[in-house]
Parts: structure tokens; C-alpha cells; sequence
């Protein structure tokens, strides 16, 4: 997901890419790279490299990574829910964290344009599930 890296920078100092670059002797172009990415995608090498720069471990960088990735996932998809006027979002947001998946009721008119949307802009799914009559949205 992309603004990981930048959101962890703003959360580490309010450092700015040119900051991150110089403390860790990473390119501004990898740290770029790095951060239009999702977090799976950034090498260990890179990861490594930025931990040490800010003396900290590896391990205690990743999991910051992947914890802000998952907010901005949350964010995104909070986002498309008030777009399309849905209610108790928390509670559905909630449940996804908890669960990985969460059902919304199919008797909401705007379902399918709901669905497509969370499906070409998230890397969350969305699919009805015919047995229940919900949909369902997962990881």
C-alpha cells in the first residue's frame, strides 16, 4: 500500500525522505520505491538498512510497517463506506481487524457499486455470499 514508508517517517521525528536517506545511506529513489509499494515487497536489505539507521531492530521496524499498513487499509476502506453513506462502519472495521472478514447486509441499493468499488480500489475482496444473503469482505 502506498504513503506506508512516509506515514512511518511522520510517526519516527517528522522525518522528511531527504532525512530517512541521509540517517540510513538508503537512495531517496529506494526509499520512493519503497514507499509506493506494499511492505511485502520491501527488501530485507532495505528494511535493514533503515532499522539500523534509526538504531532500532529489524523485527520492531517491520511490525510499525505493517501495523501503520493495515490503518491506512482501514482508513481507505472507512473512506468508501462514508462514500456510500454505509452505517456502522466501526463495527464492521472492527470486526475485519479481529477477523479478517466482516458480512454486510445485501439490503442496501448502491451493494454492487459498493462491491466494485472496494474491489478495484483496496486489496480488501468483496463478494456476495449467496447462502446468507450478505456480503462479505475479507484480507
Amino acid at each position: 500500500m502506498k504513503d506506508v514508508l512516509k506515514q512511518f517517517r511522520l510517526q519516527n521525528g517528522n522525518l522528511s525522505e531527504m532525512d530517512l536517506a541521509r540517517l540510513t545511506g538508503l537512495t531517496q529513489s529506494t526509499l520512493s520505491y519503497a514507499n509506493r509499494n506494499p511492505i511485502e515487497k520491501m527488501t530485507i536489505r532495505t528494511l535493514s538498512t533503515i532499522a539500523r539507521g534509526l538504531n532500532r531492530q529489524p523485527g520492531e521496524v517491520l511490525d510499525e510497517l505493517i501495523e501503520i499498513e493495515e490503518e491506512l487499509k482501514s482508513e481507505q476502506l472507512e473512506q468508501i463506506f462514508n462514500r456510500f453513506n454505509f452505517h456502522n462502519v466501526e463495527f464492521e472495521l472492527d470486526e475485519l481487524r479481529e477477523n479478517s472478514k466482516t458480512k454486510i447486509s445485501m439490503g442496501y441499493d448502491e451493494t454492487p457499486e459498493l462491491m466494485k468499488t472496494i474491489n478495484e480500489e483496496t486489496d480488501y475482496t468483496a463478494y456476495i455470499d449467496i447462502s446468507t444473503d450478505y456480503v462479505v469482505i475479507e484480507k
